[in-house]
């Protein structure tokens, strides 16, 4: 991950987006809610956008640990950083 700063509410594509049963699934744009910590590790937290006028693509070196995909269920992807 770049050393610059996501801005919430951008949207953009994330990698191995996850399923609903929280494996790893395609790439696909994220709405970027924040940053966040769980258990002393850096999360950035995002919900599934279906389409969305506006979309960033810029690469994201990230880590999927868990979450849910399901629609307006935030998921989490750990931060490389």
């Amino acid at each position: 991950m770049s050393s610059r700063r996501m801005t919430p509410g951008a949207v953009y594509y994330v990698p191995n987006f996850p399923y609903e049963d929280g494996t790893p699934g395609d790439e696909r744009p994220g709405l970027f809610l924040g940053y966040k910590t769980i258990d002393g590790k850096k999360f950035m937290l995002f919900l599934k956008v279906t389409r969305h006028p506006h979309i960033t693509r810029e690469p994201i070196n990230t880590q999927l640990l868990y979450g849910p995909g399901l629609k307006n269920i935030p998921s989490y992807v750990q931060c490389d950083w």
